[in-house]
């Protein structure tokens, strides 16, 4: 299936504030002019400001690609492209972290999947061996969590790898 990779830019200033992908430009435009996006308020309050100025963003087709998986590889290279520019976008999901020298974060005694490679420097099949070895084992979510939200593992199996020989678990 054919997908766009947009963005949405200010025509005041040509500066884009939203990156997304698409398989019907049309619609999805009309979607962000009628605010439909509800979770995305900073998003839908451009978009009113410059409605309230009888204006409406520019929807620019950045690429054209097949498969939703290739797009939201592609929309999360445009995200980054932003970002690392300085160029602040009102993207709610995806957004990448754009330094990789930034330090993990452990929120409630627990790493998320990128933080635990970073940490351990391994690749992401290396990650799933260990899970497999039962050599670290992801945090049981509650039921209603479980089609969404993070993977995450706890602090303490991964200080336990962190002291091993990385050439036990290395790919």
């Amino acid at each position: 299936m054919q997908h766009f990779v947009y963005e949405l830019v200010n025509p005041l200033t040509d500066i884009p504030f939203y990156v997304g992908i698409t398989e019907n430009a049309y619609k999805r435009f009309k979607s962000h002019m009628y605010n439909r996006d509800r979770c995305n308020p900073a998003k839908n309050a451009i978009v009113q400001s410059l409605k309230s100025d009888n204006l409406v963003p520019i929807m620019k087709i950045r690429e054209t690609v097949d498969g939703l998986e290739h797009a939201q590889k592609r929309e999360k290279y445009w995200i980054n492209y932003y970002l690392v520019q300085g160029i602040p976008l009102t993207n709610i999901v995806g957004q990448p972290k754009i330094a990789t020298d930034t330090p993990p974060v452990v929120a409630n005694g627990l790493y998320g999947v990128g933080d635990v490679l970073k940490l351990l420097k391994i690749s992401r099949t290396t990650l799933y061996n260990l899970i497999e070895k039962g050599e670290i084992t992801p945090v049981e979510k509650p039921s209603y969590l479980k089609k969404r939200g993070k993977v995450q593992f706890r602090e303490s199996d991964v200080e336990k790898l962190l002291q091993e020989d990385p050439s036990n678990y290395a790919a």
